[in-house]
């Protein structure tokens, strides 16, 4: 009975090894995700001053909106509003693609 169960808990324990993320995978993940980012930033950097329509990265929100300003972290953005336009400050992190708009 104790060799069975010491026979479980090694399958067990492989198992797990086995099914948690490599580094290399992560690493991998993280560049990509940081390339997206910077070719978002260059291309934020371009289009300040034009209207351009952004899809958020979580959500696939689509929205409309001025490039004021950015940087490399953030963007300052001028959105229009049923009464007053307004300012809003988004992590280019959190944006997945701009399209310019004609």
């Amino acid at each position: 009975m104790n060799g069975f169960l010491l026979f479980v808990i090694a399958v067990t324990l492989i198992y797990i090894a086995y099914k948690m993320p490599k580094k290399e995978n992560i690493q991998r993940e993280e560049d990509a995700a940081s390339k997206q980012e910077r070719m978002v930033a260059r291309q934020l950097t371009t289009l300040r001053g034009a209207t351009c329509e952004l899809v958020m990265a979580n959500t696939f929100v689509t929205f409309e909106a001025q490039v004021l300003d950015s940087d490399d972290e953030w963007v300052l953005l001028l959105v229009p509003g049923r009464k007053q336009d307004e300012r809003r400050v988004v992590r280019i992190s959190q944006i997945r693609e701009v399209r310019e708009l004609a």
